[in-house]
């Protein structure tokens, strides 16, 4: 299930592949892995048998570019196919916002696809989900197999939505990419139709447009080409189960306990893995914004040295915020100081037409300076998008960090216009 924090504006959702055994769907996440930027992608975590012989699941922390004002944190999962595994399809099935379906294009396999489709739709069901409107893509993978069954049969058979659909050959990479694109675009529409993610913005970008970017930045990717990223061998977090504790259980038992203890345990172990990825994913976070830190920190010293070696005030200070802004990807900054009798005075302006603390005002049509001089709100937050600025409690801070503007449609636009700004990166106040 998506989880959306509007307080400190980021959502976390997850996308699900689907499909039989022995489908791809793993193949699909460790191409994506070796394709994406390493910034943008966590480590790709698997969790195994100790004999190797089945993958309960693996997950892929994916970071985006953001979305009508929030960070975009998403979570591929791929589930494990064979039926001994049916509780933990059951479970990750449970929170999946989208479902990417990996069908096995090989004739001979075609009725193991066909069950997978079936009981994917019968446990949405029976979780009380619409099989009809859920966010779905399909990938017909293996299609470099001698003997496959006719694409217009799939299409036919597992889609009736008419939506999206891909032929593919994830061992040689094709087909993958596309495939998460429309994967991510249309998780996107259906949770900006559902929580109205951006609908007070003046001249947002559509969902279309967002999703190729975000494909772009992460990939190197754009319709009808082939990732172009530099691949980087693929490396994760790889966790193994003890099955001991159990067969020997399971030899002295029923089958059917022995089956339903063994589905239990191991819908714990997906379900400890899930949480255990989350958390590594936050802790990685935390350890980014605290690298930012100590190169701020270390920025304000350099600075404060080249002013003791007599250095040029306005170059250093512009040194500063250039290698600050940097930090955070913003392309263009400002640094300005607060006077002891309230007053704002811009020190320096780089890349910016204006300093927007002084020139733009928020919602309710007070100055943003003047926000952050009184009530203390340092965060004003447009990341990727035309939008208003969002407030957050924290300490007083003096600079303000942003990304000029896209070109106006008009040039007779005021490039700051109301309580609007139109940023490539981050801009906030620190």
């Amino acid at each position: 299930m998506v989880d959306i924090n509007r307080r400190e504006r980021y959502i976390r959702t997850k996308i699900l592949y689907y499909g039989p055994a022995a489908g791809g769907k793993t193949t699909n996440l460790v191409v994506l892995h070796r394709l994406a930027d390493k910034k943008r992608r966590g480590e790709l975590v698997s969790v195994n048998l100790t004999q190797d012989r089945t993958i309960l699941l693996d997950l892929l922390p994916v970071k985006t570019p953001a979305f009508g004002g929030y960070d975009l944190r998403f979570q591929v999962v791929a589930v494990p196919g064979q039926p001994v595994y049916a509780a933990t399809r059951d479970m990750l099935l449970r929170g999946a916002d989208s479902i990417v379906f990996v069908a096995n294009s090989a004739a001979d396999r075609w009725e193991e696809t066909l069950s997978s489709f079936r009981e994917m739709n019968e446990n949405l069901l029976s979780q009380g989900l619409d099989p009809a409107s859920i966010p779905v893509v399909f990938q017909f993978n293996k299609q470099d197999l001698p003997e496959l069954t006719p694409l217009d049969a799939m299409e036919r058979t597992l889609n009736s939505r008419h939506s999206d659909s891909f032929p593919a050959v994830a061992i040689r990479e094709e087909g993958v990419v596309d495939t998460f694109a429309a994967a991510l675009e249309r998780t996107m529409a259906d949770l900006t139709t559902r929580y109205k993610i951006g609908e007070n913005f003046r001249n947002p970008r559509t969902v279309k447009e967002w999703a190729r970017e975000s494909m772009h930045v992460i990939f190197g990717w754009k319709p009808g080409s082939k990732a172009v990223t530099e691949h980087t061998k693929t490396s994760g977090i790889t966790v193994r189960v003890p099955v001991d504790s159990y067969s020997s259980t399971s030899a002295s038992t029923s089958s059917a306990s022995a089956e339903n203890q063994t589905g239990s345990l191991e819908q714990s172990y997906a379900e400890a893995a899930a949480n255990l990825t989350m958390e590594l994913g936050e802790l990685r976070e935390d350890r980014d914004k605290a690298n930012r830190r100590c190169e701020e920190i270390g920025a304000v010293i350099d600075v404060a040295q080249k002013l003791l070696e007599g250095a040029d005030t306005e170059h250093a200070l512009r040194d500063a915020v250039v290698s600050i802004g940097g930090g955070i990807e913003a392309d263009s900054g400002s640094l300005s100081l607060l006077r002891p009798n309230g007053s704002m005075e811009t020190v320096v302006v780089y890349n910016l037409v204006v300093e927007p603390l002084l020139t733009t005002t928020s919602e309710n049509g007070r100055e943003l300076g003047r926000l952050v001089m009184e009530e203390g709100t340092p965060l004003l937050f447009a990341s990727d998008e035309t939008g208003p600025f969002v407030g957050s409690s924290g300490p007083r801070r003096k600079r303000l960090y942003g990304a000029r503007r896209h070109p106006a449609e008009d040039p007779g636009e005021d490039p700051w216009a109301s309580d609007f700004l139109s940023v490539r990166r981050r801009a906030f106040a620190e």
